[in-house]
């Protein structure tokens, strides 16, 4: 990723823009009829939540899954924001897949050891199991015109070797 995209990319997360053309408000020159429902996202746990910025991607492709630039939308929520709810207005309908994570140390990615397992907390939508995150598949989710909520537990990171 180059240096400038990555600096304005930061630039809007520090100033709480959603990436993927939806602002807080709602879908930018959204074509067509006006079908859209709100996605109400509960991430816990509390104290998990609080060690940093809660970041919230939401993906509608199986190609780049979890990987923060492919996120269709994505929601920068500050550790002292309160509750652990978080809400994407004016969404399509349709099969979307949700990771969050805590970026402790404000870069705006889901930092990674060489193995690529995450070193920051983070979860899913549907989940996941075992190691490393569940499929696009297994995430989804379905998103609906009178709205939908799911939670997401953040998973704290293995401690690492010595």
């Amino acid at each position: 990723m180059s240096s400038l995209f990555r600096a304005a990319r930061l630039a809007c997360l520090a100033r709480g823009i959603l990436v993927g053309g939806i602002l807080a408000g709602g879908l930018l020159a959204s074509p067509g009829p006006a079908m859209a429902g709100d996605l109400t996202v509960n991430v816990g746990p509390d104290k998990t939540r609080a060690a940093g910025v809660l970041m919230v991607a939401l993906f509608a492709a199986a190609a780049g899954w979890t990987a923060i630039e492919q996120a269709h939308a994505l929601v920068r929520v500050e550790p002292d924001a309160g509750s652990g709810a978080v809400v994407l207005r004016d969404l399509p309908p349709g099969r979307y897949a949700l990771m969050a994570f805590v970026d402790a140390n404000g870069n705006g990615e889901l930092d990674r050891d060489a193995d690529g397992n995450p070193l920051e907390p983070h979860g899913f939508s549907g989940g996941g199991s075992g190691e490393g995150p569940p499929s696009f598949d297994e995430a989804l989710i379905e998103i609906y015109e009178d709205g939908t909520s799911t939670s997401i537990t953040l998973r704290e990171p293995p401690a690492p070797a010595e």
